[in-house]
């Protein structure tokens, strides 16, 4: 009979730490069998940077969308041309077409709202329509983080006024008098006056795609009186659809919900995915008085706080205690580090305020809040929304784009529809975990298995497939398609060499009688998080070797607690060294002080 053995396995970034076991008959250790490191081959991470460990697909994404861009703006191009010749907009010699460039695109857009111009003239103008078809919104896009948009839109707001200032019924007209006084008539970044007197960046114009599309009714309109029979209605909405025909983006799926696979998870700015998260944490929220034990929250006190936060954005731990008379040194277990406060429901905070729908939001049944919000979320077409916002839900112009372009939070939380109710409804019944409120609504929060045993490790998405986006289910698919898979790609890497590595070991030494994982806690981080991570590792490797250079002066060892006095002894007072105080009697404690017996760490 084969020696049972532990298989101990430490899963990082970069590698896998491996450790084979030998044990008795009672599970203990009796001898090393074999260990290793199984590090990730540079062809293994070549979808990863090898420093910041993020991926490198988006930068080929970048480069591939771009490429797309300018090969549809040239079949666009070509598709119009076409159309503008078979409509008799343009000549069909080659060299003719050329010919035209020469003249300024600028005068005929100005002169063809109030005269008689050639066809070809005509054709001339619509084709410079198509170079610079001006900004469209993209509501899904534009509510990224570091994007240009609001410099983007103020620049369109500032375009829309100086052409009513100056009486100019299109685009075109306004550009060709600025043109004629020697002004730049493109969109370019510009130092612009700002609140205060503050120069700021931005845009002095920027036409939008809004403004194209009229000036292209009012000059077909203008010169359709002049040519009925050849600019009909049939033209003009074959080269409308050329022009202005945007693509839409393709749908992004949240994943799985874990406890419904069928369902997709909600995004994070629905509002039950909000009230779930405020009842989770308050739920989890204890209290620690000093003298007395940590408890967690009453009915009433979670209550009192649910109404808070459901009203607003956020509540800071000092609102809380004055909220549940505690006193001022009572700490709840969630006010840790840099955490202040809790969230409330930010989408409501969003869409509640005066300048989006107004108080009239939270009038809205929760039903209906859920239907408005989804169609927030799935809608691309700001135009087709802000319709939609008028006609069923009365709102104003204003109001209704205030709302289409409200900034709601991004991403999607971990539950479906279908549990994220069952659980909601269990956590506002009791002051419970979360773990009991999935228990009570008929889930398990952590053990999904099935009771299916395999010889040897498949691929990751047959286990986790709550956790694997929505894959084709294609059985002529590689797994990666067809059972989808983990968008991180350093989780995804870790896994698949997990997989590998396991198996290995299986060919050679039979099953494990036990198997200890430990992972590192940056795999599973993403981009943002780890450059936190890497900051704060920065920082501290700054601190520690100014302290090096302090210790050398005055001779001191350096040493974890050495540093650690350093440190705290800083925190006394950042600003000001020489007024850093003991915080027990109020005594100065000095440099020199501090590294003698008289001071010690509590």
């Amino acid at each position: 009979m084969p020696t049972p053995y532990r298989l101990g396995l430490d899963l990082g970034a970069n590698s896998i730490g491996w450790c084979l076991i030998d044990l008795d008959e009672n599970g203990n250790a009796i001898g090393l069998r074999d260990a290793g490191v199984r590090i990730f081959s540079s062809s293994e991470l070549a979808g990863r940077d090898p420093k910041t460990k993020t991926s490198l697909a988006k930068g080929r994404r970048e480069a591939r969308a771009a490429r797309r861009r300018r090969d549809r703006y040239l079949r666009r191009r070509t598709r119009l041309m076409e159309t503008l010749v078979n409509a008799g907009l343009m000549p069909e010699d080659e060299d003719e077409r050329k010919a035209l460039a020469s003249l300024d695109p600028y005068e005929i857009r100005a002169r063809a709202l109030k005269e008689r111009v050639p066809l070809h003239h005509l054709g001339r103008a619509i084709f410079h329509l198509n170079q610079r078809r001006g900004f469209k919104s993209n509501r899904k896009t534009d509510a990224g983080e570091g994007d240009d948009t609001g410099k983007i839109r103020s620049g369109v707001e500032r375009l829309r006024e100086a052409m009513l200032a100056a009486g100019a019924q299109t685009l075109g007209e306004f550009l060709y008098h600025r043109q004629r006084q020697g002004e730049w008539v493109r969109a370019r970044p510009a130092k612009l006056n700002g609140e205060g007197g503050k120069a700021t960046e931005g845009y002095e114009i920027y036409p939008d795609r809004g403004m194209i599309l009229e000036e292209f009714s009012a000059l077909w309109a203008a010169q359709a009186r002049h040519y009925p029979e050849i600019l009909t209605d049939r033209w003009r909405s074959e080269i409308e659809r050329i022009l202005f025909f945007q693509r839409p983006l393709k749908p992004v799926t949240g994943g799985r919900c874990p406890f419904e696979p069928s369902e997709e998870r909600l995004a994070k700015a629905h509002p039950l995915s909000q009230r779930l998260r405020i009842f989770q944490e308050l739920n989890n929220l204890a209290v620690e008085v000093p003298g007395k034990p940590a408890r967690f929250l009453s009915r009433a006190e979670r209550d009192r706080l649910a109404d808070k936060l459901l009203a607003q954005k956020d509540l800071e731990f000092d609102q809380i205690r004055k909220l549940l008379d505690l006193p001022p040194d009572a700490q709840f277990n969630l006010e840790r580090g840099e955490r202040d406060k809790l969230k409330g429901d930010e989408t409501a905070a969003v869409l509640s305020s005066k300048k989006a729908w107004g108080p009239g939001w939270r009038l809205l049944s929760f039903a209906d809040q859920c239907a408005i919000v989804e169609r927030l979320d799935t809608v691309e077409d700001e135009s087709a929304l802000v319709a939609w916002l008028k006609e069923h839900w009365g709102l104003d112009e204003d109001r209704a784009c205030a709302v289409a372009r409200a900034r709601l939070p991004a991403g999607h939380g971990r539950l479906g529809p279908t549990a994220g109710g069952k659980i909601l409804a269990a956590l506002e019944a009791e002051v419970i975990p979360y773990s009991d409120a999935v228990a009570k609504a008929g889930y398990h929060h952590s053990d999904f298995r099935t009771g299916e045993i395999f010889d040897r490790l498949p691929y990751y998405g047959v286990i986790l497939d709550r956790y694997t986006a929505f894959g084709t289910g294609n059985p002529d698919d590689p797994d990666e398609l067809r059972l989808g898979k983990i968008a991180n790609p350093t989780v995804h890497i870790g896994l698949n060499q997990l997989r590998r590595l396991v198996n290995r070991i299986i060919d050679e030494h039979g099953h494990p009688d036990e198997i200890i994982l430990e992972v590192g806690r940056d795999l599973r981080q993403n981009d943002k998080q780890r450059k936190a991570d890497l900051a704060f590792q920065k920082e501290n490797r700054e601190r520690n070797d100014r302290y090096r250079q302090i210790f050398e002066e005055l001779g001191i060892a350096d040493t974890g607690e050495n540093r650690a006095k350093m440190r705290l002894w800083e925190e006394l007072n950042l600003k000001d060294p020489n007024d850093r105080r003991c915080p027990f009697c109020g005594g100065q404690i000095s440099i020199h002080q501090l590294f003698s017996p008289e001071v010690e760490i509590e």
